[in-house]
């Protein structure tokens, strides 16, 4: 089921195509991009040899090493089991491989290189996508409007997950890769309060697997990175193959990020709109009365220190704020407390406040 996915990467995926973060991802993917190069060639003056390793010896007389993967799809060409090939010293493989290439019976193929390494083997009418290209859509819709990498939500103390790290659900190997984001949690009484918008996506620029992305609700992630109270799940994939890819999906998988990212921001937008007008005490006006009953608020409910109640009041009454006890006026007053903190720890733990308080009014 796709909604295992991001658990089964988590640890299918040997440590060196787990990232750390987004940047270390995109870096990666765009330097790949930058390094690799596809180019058309005839199957039928293609060669395989032992020299350093497996190689091809294409038309023009330049020949690289095979991966694993790329190995897998001469072999399936060949209609060679992969698991007799590895069973095969070097020099019987590459007589096997010589012996069996269907020359004569296939068309151009496109190749792609890194380096001194063939990465794939496939058909002309492959259209490849680049990891890179799908990063640059999602950081520029989601990651400016909250969404993140996710982490662990639940049973896993200190954001560890089940692998004993911190790193996100960022996966990326030679074959395909696999991200999954989410926004923060969602507020309102429309029976999504609480639950978070979740993305996967995935792609192989190699032809491994198709691209494609799902969308869906969800109450948390366990450490295991299972999702769960998942809801309106949508789904959508596409193969490599002909102009329908960048014609039709691509574009799809934009406006689905665009969607995505206008109705978290819609949201959000009718939750500041719904606590400008929310008292947070009596009527929201600023009396003296008023601002003693936010301070007790403040520590009854959210077990805010007096003095330091005393402090997010005195703030939200200064003439760059609102100047009211609404919900809105409130926040306002703990942010801007937030900035004259000294310390990220105290900026983070306040800013942590205003979000309880304004969920609170929500």
């Amino acid at each position: 089921m796709l909604l295992h996915e991001a658990s089964r990467n988590l640890f299918a995926r040997p440590a060196d195509e787990h990232f750390p973060s987004f940047e270390a991802l995109q870096d990666e993917s765009l330097r790949i991009f930058h390094e690799s190069s596809e180019f058309a060639s005839d199957p039928r003056k293609m060669s395989f040899q032992n020299r350093d390793g497996l190689r091809v010896l294409l038309a023009d007389d330049r020949s690289f090493v095979l991966t694993n993967y790329s190995l897998g799809q001469i072999a399936a060409s060949c209609r060679v089991p992969m698991g007799l090939l590895e069973r095969l010293d070097p020099s019987t493989t590459v007589q096997v491989l010589n012996e069996t290439w269907p020359r004569g019976e296939m068309s151009e193929r496109q190749v792609l290189v890194q380096g001194d390494t063939l990465r794939a083997l496939t058909s002309t009418s492959y259209t490849r996508l680049w990891d890179w290209e799908i990063l640059q859509e999602v950081d520029r819709w989601l990651l400016p409007r909250g969404f993140i990498p996710a982490v662990p939500t639940m049973n896993a103390p200190g954001g560890v997950n089940l692998m004993g790290n911190e790193k996100p659900a960022l996966f990326r190997g030679d074959r395909d890769s696999f991200s999954f984001f989410y926004s923060d949690q969602l507020p309102g009484d429309d029976g999504l309060g609480g639950m978070r918008k979740g993305i996967f996506v995935w792609n192989s620029e190699v032809g491994a697997r198709a691209f494609g992305w799902s969308t869906f609700y969800f109450r948390e992630v366990c450490g295991n990175f299972l999702v769960w109270d998942v809801r309106d799940v949508k789904e959508r994939r596409a193969i490599h193959k002909g102009d329908q890819l960048r014609k039709t999906w691509w574009k799809d998988f934009r406006l689905e990020l665009i969607d995505a990212s206008s109705e978290i921001e819609q949201r959000e937008l009718d939750v500041f709109d719904k606590a400008a007008i929310t008292p947070f005490v009596g009527d929201g006006s600023p009396t003296d009365a008023n601002q003693e009953l936010a301070v007790d608020r403040l520590q009854r409910q959210f077990r805010v220190l007096a003095r330091m109640g005393r402090g997010f009041i005195d703030a939200a009454m200064l003439p760059e704020n609102p100047g009211d006890l609404s919900i809105w006026g409130v926040v306002n007053g703990i942010t801007s407390a937030a900035k004259d903190m000294g310390f990220a720890g105290g900026m983070a733990d306040t800013s942590a406040l205003a979000g309880k308080v304004l969920q609170a009014g929500a």
